[in-house]
């Protein structure tokens, strides 16, 4: 499948569009290969966590812009605090990161300033991350509203994709109202 999709890719134009059909996903591990050759690929464990209810994580391609806490890989620690924060089980292994889809019923809403190195403003490298992955378990969320977000382009390219799919998503300077239960 791996070849078949950057065979398409390599030959599409620049008018193309690669269209990925992921409706049939069945398989919730991201195996290390794989994850290694995604910048973002860690953004696939929120989505498969809402679409499988788990996931299992090796780790993500990209800068490794990590400190010597996260042995110098990219960091995941903020995006299982954010999953954590929506009541869903993480499970840290040496080697893996496993996620189990819990009782999120009652979580209306989530901070990003709780993702900040300062109190005051919006700084350090784990606020983009905590709202992209806030946004993504939005998804099943029939109401859910992110306070403080870090809005960036990322993040804007994110809220499309999320309209798209049918999630209504309001945006004013120090929130985002996500409505509309997408999963339903």
């Amino acid at each position: 499948m791996n070849k078949q999709v950057s065979y398409a890719y390599q030959h599409l134009s620049r008018t193309e569009t690669l269209f990925i059909d992921a409706s049939t996903i069945c398989n919730a591990n991201i195996p290390f290969f794989l994850g290694k050759c995604i910048h973002g690929s860690m953004y696939l464990c929120p989505a498969l966590l809402i679409a499988l209810g788990k996931f299992e994580y090796y780790g993500s391609g990209g800068c490794q812009i990590g400190d010597s806490i996260d042995s110098h890989n990219r960091p995941f620690s903020h995006i299982a605090s954010v999953i954590e924060c929506f009541n869903h089980k993480i499970s840290i292994e040496s080697n893996r990161i496993i996620g189990n889809f819990g009782d999120n019923s009652d979580i209306t809403e989530l901070d990003i300033k709780n993702f900040s190195y300062s109190s005051e403003d919006l700084s350090g490298p784990l606020v983009g991350g905590a709202t992209k992955t806030a946004l993504l378990l939005s998804v099943n969320k029939q109401k859910f509203i992110i306070k403080n977000p870090y809005l960036k382009t990322d993040v804007y390219d994110m809220i499309d994709f999320l309209r798209l799919i049918g999630k209504k998503i309001d945006i004013s300077d120090n929130s985002i109202v996500c409505s509309g239960n997408v999963m339903a």
